[in-house]
């Protein structure tokens, strides 16, 4: 499953040479919108779904064997990584970037190197080849995808901030107003 804008940027021309080279692979579904730069033709066996639902698509979430997000930037965060996860499903992701914030290699998905089709395809294949690992990955990403819910990680960033002001106020006067930079 992917999700997202089927742009250039989001790696979908490399995830399309990817499935393209799996032997006998499962239907590959992208959500997403089409842009200037999507794709103009798709291989067989990929199934494109145009203005879902949120609900719709948390649902395929659910019953997908897992995400797929190659993305060609350093992504920030990834909400559509966490939504997988917290899905009971893996991700493959990209490093360098932001699904390295989300996706633990070989624990709650795989990573990737940006660009690199012949480690998708790996990737892919061992997803596809180990149901147990792709399994076990699931729940750990769910587990992960948790720490990440408004319930757990807002009070963190409160702590946080609670904690840096009082360190501020336990910083000497001319330090504590000197401007940052």
């Amino acid at each position: 499953l992917f999700i997202g804008a089927l742009r250039q940027v989001k790696g979908v021309a490399q995830l399309l040479a990817a499935y393209e080279q799996l032997e006998s692979p499962p239907p590959l579904v992208m959500i997403g919108t089409i842009e200037h730069d999507s794709p103009k033709r798709f291989p067989p066996g990929v199934h494109l779904l145009r203005d879902f639902p949120h609900d719709a698509v948390l649902a395929a979430c659910e019953r997908c064997l897992f995400g797929v997000m190659p993305s060609a930037l350093p992504e920030p965060f990834g909400t559509v990584v966490c939504e997988v996860m917290s899905r009971g499903r893996p991700v493959i992701g990209t490093a360098p970037g932001g699904h390295t914030d989300m996706i633990e290699h070989g624990v709650t998905g795989l990573l990737v190197p940006r660009g690199d089709v012949g480690a998708l395809v790996g990737a892919m294949r061992t997803l596809l080849d180990d149901p147990e690992a792709c399994e076990r990955m699931g729940a750990a990403a769910r587990e992960r995808a948790a720490q990440f819910e408004p319930d757990v990680s807002l009070p963190r960033i409160v702590r946080l901030y609670q904690e840096l002001v009082v360190r501020h106020r336990s910083l000497p006067p001319e330090v504590a107003a000197a401007p940052a930079g």
